[in-house]
């Protein structure tokens, strides 16, 4: 499933995902078990991902910054709003029209839980970048949702 919210296309998804679990059959015996088997391939999956951007020439996504870096109130503020069963078609919709970027934050955060440190060391960024790209992610999606 995060390698199709990643992608946003199933055929890009089935690359990401192949291209994983050879990364991960590889790296298996240099896998610590500092986290869990969950975390390492997802870190896989996102790197694979950002990699098969980098090779089509669409670099690395990020999320624009607005002058306003505050962090969010919680990880379902969102879902908060949309409660209703009938939003959730709606929500699903809006984060896959998402840029890249926005998406991978999202759902790395709002949608698989991760922490903001765990998704920083996944992505190799600072934890603030993470705070501000969640802010900035969540506010791209109610804009969205608000058409």
């Amino acid at each position: 499933m995060l390698a199709l919210r990643l992608c946003g296309d199933t055929n890009d998804a089935a690359e990401v995902l192949a291209e994983t679990f050879v990364s991960a059959w590889r790296g298996l015996p240099r896998f610590r078990g500092e986290s869990s088997a969950h975390t390492w391939l997802h870190t896989i999956a996102v790197r694979t991902w950002r990699g098969v951007l980098r090779r089509r020439g669409r670099g690395h996504p990020t999320v624009a910054l607005d002058d306003d870096e505050s962090t969010a109130d919680s990880a379902y503020g969102i879902a908060a709003q949309y409660d209703d069963p009938g939003h959730r078609i709606d929500i699903e919709t809006a984060v896959a029209a998402l840029p890249e970027g926005a998406r991978e934050i999202l759902i790395l955060f709002a949608i698989e839980g991760y922490s903001h440190a765990e998704i920083a060391e996944m992505l190799g960024i600072k934890v603030g970048t993470v705070k501000a790209q969640v802010h900035r992610a969540r506010k791209l999606l109610l804009e969205r949702l608000d058409r």
